[in-house]
C-alpha cells in the first residue's frame, strides 16, 4: 500500500513501516526525521565519547527510568543494535518501505520497545522499564500529562500524548510545563505551517495520578 501511495503522492515517498516481529508493534515514521534522529543519538560530536555522550545532540528526548521513585537518565537506553539495524536498511534501500524488526533482537528485551517508540514518534520523554519482566508502572505517581491536538473545522485529531513524572519535571527545568509546551510548539508548529496545515495545533497540560499507567 505505501509503494501505492508513493507513487500517487510523493509526500508517502518518506513513510516507513517498522514492524516488530516479538511484540507485534507498528510504528510509520518519516525516513528523514528517523535518519536525523539517528544521527543526533549516535553519532558522537567533538569531545564525546561513547561513556559521556547525551541522549540527542539536540537534548529533544529525556529519557526516565522506571525506578521507585522514577529517575532521569544521563545515559541512553540499549537500542544501538535495534537502531543499526532499522537505519542500515534505509541506508541500503532508500526507498524500502517496509522494515522488520526480527524477534533475536528484542526477544527477552522487548521493554526496551518502550523507549524505541519514544524516540520514533519523537516524544519529549521516553520511559525505561527495568527489565522485560516489570508489569507495574507509575503506580500511584502524580504525572504532568501532555496531548497535542490538532484541529480543523471542528474535528479533533491526537498527534501524540505522554507523561512525565511530576518528581522529575519539579527537579528538571527543560521537563517544566511552560517549558515542555513551548518546546512542543518550537517543534510541530514549522511542520505543520511547511504543509499549510489550515487547522491549529493545541498543547494541552494535565495533571493526573492513576492506579497503573499503561505503556
Amino acid at each position: 500500500m505505501l509503494r501505492i501511495l508513493s507513487q500517487a503522492l510523493p509526500e508517502f515517498g518518506h513513510v516507513l513501516y517498522i514492524h516488530d516481529q516479538t511484540s507485534d508493534q507498528n510504528f510509520f515514521v518519516n525516513t528523514t526525521l528517523l535518519r536525523k534522529s539517528y544521527e543526533d543519538a549516535y553519532i558522537l560530536r567533538e569531545g564525546e565519547t561513547e561513556e559521556n555522550m547525551r541522549l540527542t545532540s539536540d537534548d529533544w528526548i529525556d529519557c526516565v527510568g522506571l525506578e521507585t521513585p522514577p529517575v532521569l537518565m544521563t545515559q541512553q537506553p540499549k537500542l544501538r543494535q535495534i537502531w543499526d539495524h532499522i537505519v542500515g536498511n534505509l541506508i541500503l534501500n532508500p526507498s524500502i518501505a517496509v522494515i522488520q524488526i526480527p524477534s533475536d533482537l528484542t526477544f527477552g528485551r522487548e521493554h526496551l520497545l518502550i523507549p524505541l517508540a519514544a524516540f520514533l514518534l519523537e516524544y519529549p520523554v521516553g520511559y525505561v522499564p527495568l527489565n522485560a519482566d516489570q508489569s507495574t508502572f507509575l503506580s500511584n505517581t502524580p504525572l504532568d500529562v501532555y496531548e497535542c491536538v490538532l484541529e480543523e473545522s471542528g474535528e479533533e485529531h491526537t498527534l501524540l500524548k505522554f507523561s512525565c513524572p511530576q518528581c522529575v519535571s519539579q527537579s528538571v527545568a527543560r521537563l517544566a510545563p511552560d517549558e515542555v509546551q513551548r518546546r512542543l510548539a518550537n517543534r510541530f508548529q514549522p511542520r505543520l505551517e511547511a504543509v499549510d496545515y489550515p487547522g491549529r495545533l493545541e498543547i494541552l497540560h494535565t495533571q493526573e495520578n492513576l492506579p497503573r499507567v499503561g505503556l
